[in-house]
C-alpha cells in the first residue's frame, strides 16, 4: 500500500566477505574513550574503527551494573564469532548446547552462524571482547525458540560450524614460536572448519 514494498530474503544466503585491508591499529582504555549504547543496554567501545576493510570488527563491551540483562533471543548472519570474558563474570544460554552456563575471565565462546543465544545475566563490572567477520553483519530476533531448548546437540552443525566453549581453568599452556613466552589454543580451528585459530600469549 502507499508504495511500499516488502522484500523477503533467505539467510541461506553466505554472508558477503569484504576483501582485508591490513592495518595496525591500537586502541588504548581511559577516560577518553568513546562508548556507545548497544543491544540490552549495553556500552560499546570500537576497537577496528577502519574495519580493516570491512573485513573483521572487534568490539569492547560492557555493563558496569550487574544483575539481570534485558536480552532477547537472537542470532548472527556471520562468517564466525567470537566472545571473550575479559572482567567480571556472566551467564549465557546456547541452543541446543544445555543449561545456562558462566563464563569467567579468560574464557572464550565461538558463536557459529544463527546459533540462538541470549544474555541472561552478569556481574558488576563485566567487560568482554566480542570480533566478528564480516564487520557489517545482521543480527535477527527469534520469538519462536525458548532457550534453554529441550534437546542437546553438543555436536549440533551450524553453517559447516560447531559451537565451542574454551574454559581457561581447564587450558594447557605450550611453548610459544617466540622464547619466553606460552600460549594456549581455543580449539576453533577444528570447531570452524579451519577458518580461524584463536588462542592467548603470554610472557
Amino acid at each position: 500500500p502507499n508504495g511500499t514494498r516488502v522484500k523477503f530474503e533467505t539467510t541461506d544466503i553466505p554472508p558477503v566477505i569484504p576483501e582485508l585491508v591490513s592495518s595496525l591499529t591500537v586502541q588504548k582504555v581511559g577516560v577518553q574513550s568513546n562508548w556507545g549504547i548497544g543491544r540490552a543496554g549495553m556500552q560499546y567501545r570500537d576497537l577496528i574503527p577502519d574495519r580493516l576493510g570491512g573485513r573483521y570488527i572487534a568490539s569492547h563491551i560492557r555493563i558496569p551494573e550487574g544483575g539481570p540483562v534485558p536480552d532477547y533471543v537472537h542470532h548472527h548472519h556471520i562468517l564466525f564469532q567470537l566472545i571473550y570474558c575479559y572482567k567480571g563474570w556472566v551467564r549465557v544460554v546456547y541452543e541446543d548446547q544445555g543449561a545456562p552456563f558462566l563464563m569467567h575471565p579468560g574464557d572464550c565462546v565461538l558463536q557459529p552462524p544463527h546459533i540462538r543465544h541470549m544474555v541472561l545475566e552478569c556481574s558488576d563490572a563485566f567487560e568482554v571482547l566480542e570480533i566478528g567477520c564480516p564487520a557489517e553483519h545482521v543480527t535477527l530476533v527469534d520469538h519462536d525458540i525458548a532457550l534453554p531448548t529441550e534437546q542437546l546437540r553438543l555436536d549440533r552443525d551450524f553453517g559447516g560450524q560447531r559451537f565451542c566453549f574454551h574454559q581457561a581453568v581447564e587450558a594447557d599452556w605450550s611453548a610459544w614460536r617466540v622464547d619466553g613466552f606460552e600460549s594456549r589454543d581455543f580449539g576453533f580451528v577444528e570447531a570452524t572448519g579451519n577458518i580461524v585459530s584463536v588462542g592467548v600469549v603470554r610472557a
